[in-house]
């Protein structure tokens, strides 16, 4: 599919060989540590927020209220103290 959609386009092939690779290295990273959050005990599974570059490139505000958010409920301590309302 990526040869006809000519998404490699180096011409030679020590350039396409290393491209692929790269490629190759990327998702085979990405995945282990898909299933490293996955195998994660329930309690720390919570603390684990997946975020994909997609989302954030496309939408960055709303994927950072998110994290924002998960962030906040994890943790006692007020995310930004000095901006928060006196209790």
């Amino acid at each position: 599919m990526s040869r006809a959609a000519n998404f490699y386009r180096e011409t030679d092939k020590d350039g396409l060989t290393g491209t692929k690779k790269f490629a190759y290295e990327n998702c085979r990273q990405t995945e282990f540590n898909l299933n490293i959050a996955k195998q994660l005990p329930p309690k720390w599974r919570r603390r684990v927020k997946i975020v994909r570059f997609e989302d954030l490139s496309a939408n960055p505000f709303k994927v950072l209220s998110d994290l924002l958010q998960v962030f906040h409920k994890n943790n006692e301590e007020p995310l930004f103290p000095l901006y928060s309302k006196p209790t």
